[in-house]
This record gives C-alpha cells, structure tokens and sequence, in this order.
C-alpha cells in the first residue's frame, strides 16, 4: 500500500519498509530524512520505528518553502514542492507530540548546525537538487554509523544528484531495481 502523501513510486515505499527496519535491527544511532515534502516517506519511516518498539528521533530536514533557486542539471523549479511546516507538523503529530521526529527548517546543510555530533543508522535523501544531494553526501558520510549504517538516495535518477552520489560512493552503491540508489556502510 501506498501513501498518497509522498511522491515516492510503490518499489520506492517498499525500500523504505525493508530498509528501516534492517538498519535498526543491525545497529545503532539516529534516523534522518533530507526531503520531506508533505511528511508521507517520514511517516513511513516513523511507523517502521513503531513497528520495532524503537524510541529514537528521526531527524527531518526540509525547507518547507519548496525547493529552493535550481541550478543547470536540475529537474525541479524554484518553489516546486511547498508543504508547509505546520501541515506535516500536524500530519507527523503522534511522533512529534513524543518528540520522536525532529524538524530541522532550512536549506541543507545550513540546517543541520549544531547536529554534527550525532550519528546515524539510517537516512533517506530524497532532496531532487544535485547542490543539496552533494551536500548530504559530504555531511552525512563522516557520521554514518559503521558497520551497518544505510543511506537511501531516492533521487538517483536524477543525474545531478546521481553525480553527486557516484562521486562520493562509487564503490559502494547498489542501484536498486526501485531506481534508488543504497550505500551501506
């Protein structure tokens, strides 16, 4: 089943619900999502957490304001992709009332100061913007948790943000027959 809130594809949803749930069986350390839009794959996320009685934070970085100024190899346009923040704020509300998701408002990386020393299990990028992609990959890479940290890149289509991801983990990626693109570590 799918969830009218992402515009992630059915194979897509479906790395997720496997994904999760084996980086938080196989180790340690956060959750974080960069690319919420209207907080469908976030959800996702959060009741796979539930599922598996897990009681960490999923960290959740997003504009809310859309995607911002686009640059040459980008597929989206400036604004594309608004959600408001009290929106998936409300949508997210039965982990954000027990502060299991954290909103982090802002371009990527700007928005993640003051976070360096947390490490993750598990992130999914989702941005659509080869810059942002670049960004994640160079932030997240240093604070993966190893071994068995997994990072998801729903956008591998894209061949900007492909570029990025190949740049950065080219021995490591495992193109999945979603379209997305799995490194783990």
């Amino acid at each position: 089943m799918t969830n009218a809130r992402t515009l992630l594809s059915p194979a897509q949803v479906a790395d997720l619900r496997k994904l999760v749930p084996e980086a938080l069986r196989s180790t340690w350390g956060l959750l974080a999502e960069v690319g919420v839009y209207r907080g469908g794959s976030a959800r996702i996320i959060l009741e796979a957490m539930a599922a598996h009685h897990c009681l960490r934070t999923l960290y959740l970085f997003d504009t809310f304001a859309g995607m911002p100024p686009s640059e040459p190899g980008d597929h989206f346009r400036e604004g594309q992709f608004a959600a408001g923040l009290s929106e998936v704020w409300d949508y997210l509300a039965p982990w954000t009332d027990k502060g299991q998701a954290e909103f982090n408002v802002g371009n990527f990386p700007a928005s993640a100061y003051g976070l360096e020393h947390l490490r993750f299990a598990f992130v999914h990028v989702d941005a659509g913007q080869a810059s942002t992609t670049e960004a994640c990959c160079r932030w997240f890479r240093m604070r993966m948790v190893i071994p068995g940290g997994i990072m998801l890149f729903s956008d591998y289509t894209t061949s900007g943000c492909a570029t990025a991801i190949n740049t950065h983990f080219a021995r490591k990626i495992k193109r999945l027959e979603s379209g997305s693109a799995l490194v783990r570590f």
